[in-house]
This record gives C-alpha cells, sequence and structure tokens, in this order.
C-alpha cells in the first residue's frame, strides 16, 4: 500500500465545495503534519480546517485560522468528520455553525459513508479557541459520534462559549481535559449528562455541579490555571 505525507503545506484561498471540504484537503487517510490553513471553507457536509474528511488518517501539529461555514452537518476546526488520530493541533478560526455537528476541533467521529477497518477516533493535545452558539449541538473539542466508533479526547481544552465544554455526547472516553468559558455567567458541562467515562476534568459552573470524574471550579480558578 501506498502512504500518502502532506506536510508543511500553507492555505491562503478560499474553498468552497459541497462535501467533504477542508483547506487543506477534502477527503484523504494522509498522514497531515505541520499545516496552516488561512483562508475561508464553506460546504454543505464534512467541512473542517484542516481536512473536510479523515478516514483511518492522522492530523499533528496543525492548526486552523480561517473561517469555516457548514450548511447542513459535520464542521470542525480541524476536521469534519474523522476517524483515525489527531493530535496537537488547533483551531482559532471563525466557526459559523448553521445546522447541527459542530466541534471545534472535530464534528463527527465516523467514516463518512467511506469504506475502511478504523473504527477509532483520538483526539489528544488540541484546542479550541472559537465561539460556538450555546445550543445543544455544539462543543468545545467534538460534537458526535457515529454508531460503533471508539472514541477517546484526552489532554485537550477549549475557551470561550459553547452548548458544552468538550463533547456533546456520552459516547466517548475523556480525560485530562477542560473548558473555560469566556463570561463567568456562563456554564461549560464536559459533556451532556454525569459520565462515567469522564476522568481528570474541570469545568464551570454557575453555583457550582458535582459530575463524576470532573471538577466544578470557579471562573477566576479556571482562568488562573
Amino acid at each position: 500500500s501506498v502512504s500518502l505525507e502532506i506536510k508543511d503545506c500553507l492555505n491562503e484561498g478560499v474553498v468552497t465545495a459541497t462535501k467533504n471540504v477542508g483547506g487543506i484537503v477534502g477527503c484523504t487517510k494522509a498522514i497531515i503534519s505541520g499545516c496552516v490553513n488561512n483562508g475561508s471553507v464553506s460546504g454543505s457536509t464534512n467541512v473542517g480546517g484542516i481536512a473536510g474528511l479523515l478516514v483511518d488518517g492522522r492530523i499533528s501539529k496543525s492548526v486552523n485560522y480561517g473561517g469555516l461555514t457548514v450548511s447542513a452537518k459535520g464542521l470542525g476546526g480541524i476536521a469534519g468528520t474523522a476517524v483515525g488520530v489527531i493530535e496537537t493541533s488547533a483551531n482559532k478560526g471563525i466557526i459559523n455553525e448553521n445546522t447541527k455537528g459542530t466541534g471545534g476541533i472535530v464534528g463527527y467521529a465516523g467514516k463518512g459513508g467511506e469504506s475502511t477497518n478504523c473504527l477509532t477516533l483520538i483526539i489528544s493535545e488540541c484546542y479550541n479557541e472559537s465561539e460556538l452558539s450555546t445550543n445543544s449541538n455544539t462543543a468545545g473539542i467534538l460534537c458526535g459520534v457515529d454508531s460503533g466508533i471508539t472514541t477517546t479526547i484526552t489532554n485537550c481544552y477549549h475557551i470561550g462559549t459553547t452548548g458544552y465544554g468538550i463533547a456533546a455526547t456520552n459516547d466517548v472516553t475523556i480525560s485530562k481535559c477542560y473548558s473555560i468559558p469566556t463570561s463567568g455567567t456562563l456554564n461549560n458541562h464536559i459533556t451532556p449528562n454525569d459520565n462515567t467515562k469522564v476522568s481528570g476534568c474541570y469545568f464551570y459552573w454557575a453555583g457550582g455541579a458535582t459530575v463524576t470524574g470532573a471538577t466544578c471550579l470557579s471562573h477566576l480558578e479556571l482562568l488562573k490555571d
């Protein structure tokens, strides 16, 4: 088999298409590292700052600064939909979500209709600094998980408003993550419900809250760290 590697690439242009739209690549199984997107990216399904759809690939040391827009489903600061590994990457671009399935790093953990034996998504050492709407279809790192996909999020953080601080689903294992709202009046829960798959995490909730595996801190305490 042939392995494709995409390394140290920069996009400054506007990218617009219908499906699987990315600032660096559309649909890929590649190993991507050191890439930067500064251009705006828009589409209807699977839109990402670096890759629209990642299928059993890897993205590392990459950053999105470009504005992102999706009209149907699957918007992520790094990848719209993905299975594989996404690590040491960040989103600092403006996210314009018009529909469900928006995550600061990945919209959905899934295969996006492609054929692959990979049924896992690992997100580690990533962060999102984009403001998201506070509805239940957004999350600071990952929005949703398709059926049959095993997903883990480790050592990640989100700063800003969002529906949920880390993931908008309980079908994910989360450890050593934190979420900081930009205002002390906003709540940033780790996941929708009390989740036994959460450990070593921190979040803010006005008036305090008790969550398995996570510690509720004040807004000022989170900002100090």
